[in-house]
């Protein structure tokens, strides 16, 4: 059986064009995210950042306290389907050719991305559905989707991601702190991922946690 104490945690990151102006969060809230989990010797990370010149593994099942700091050069367009079907599949390849025991036990897949698809090729919307719910429900991997200046809940939707893991941020040059807020949800929610503290979808944000993402004062509706 895979090991049940190990967490791979697999972080597909948009790295087109539209990212320049939020590209110094990105990297700086990426790299705090990291941080945090530094402590858990029990986690891998793969990060994967994409654009139409390159769905690029910047890291693979490195051990999370040896994970480099994170660059981005945001370039091109959102080729999202393209980068989630290569992904998944590499990962599943990676999982088949690994000695049972050395598996993890949990993968976590996040996609963070500020756009909507618009250049993919090779998957389909309906291909990559069926892929994420057969990783969901066969495996037991837990599909996080964080976007900005779309209908994040319609787009992930349509890919089986659950709304409970789903969460709209803003990518408004002026709400760092809704960047940063991100960042830090994602961080406690994986903690508890790893640490299977809790039985529920662990990115069950709180109607303040989306209001703090989404760059919303207090009270404002």
């Amino acid at each position: 059986m895979p090991d049940k104490n190990l967490t791979e945690i697999i972080v597909l990151l948009d790295r087109s064009g539209s990212m320049a102006r939020i590209k110094d969060d990105m990297e700086g809230g990426f790299n705090t995210y990291v941080d945090d989990l530094r402590d858990m010797d029990n986690c891998f990370l793969t990060l994967v950042q994409f654009d139409t010149e390159g769905i690029d593994t910047v890291v693979e099942a490195c051990p999370i306290r040896k994970v480099p700091k994170m660059q981005l050069e945001p370039r091109g367009a959102t080729p999202l389907l393209d980068a989630l079907g290569q992904t998944i599949d590499r990962a599943g390849e990676r999982f088949r050719n690994t000695p049972e025991e050395r598996r993890p036990g949990q993968v976590m897949f996040v996609v963070i991305t500020d756009g909507q698809e618009n250049s993919s090729h090779d998957y389909t919307k309906e291909r990559v559905r069926e892929m994420v719910e057969h990783q969901s429900q066969v495996y037991k991997w837990e599909f996080v989707y964080l976007g900005a200046n779309v209908d994040a809940f319609a787009e992930a939707g349509a890919l089986a991601f659950a709304a409970m893991s789903t969460a709209n941020y803003s990518a408004l040059p002026e709400h760092q702190k809704a960047r940063a807020a991100m960042f830090q949800k994602l961080s406690q929610g994986s903690r508890r991922y790893i640490t299977r503290q809790t039985l529920k979808p662990t990115q069950d944000w709180s109607q303040k946690d989306r209001d703090e993402m989404e760059g919303k004062e207090p009270n404002e509706k």
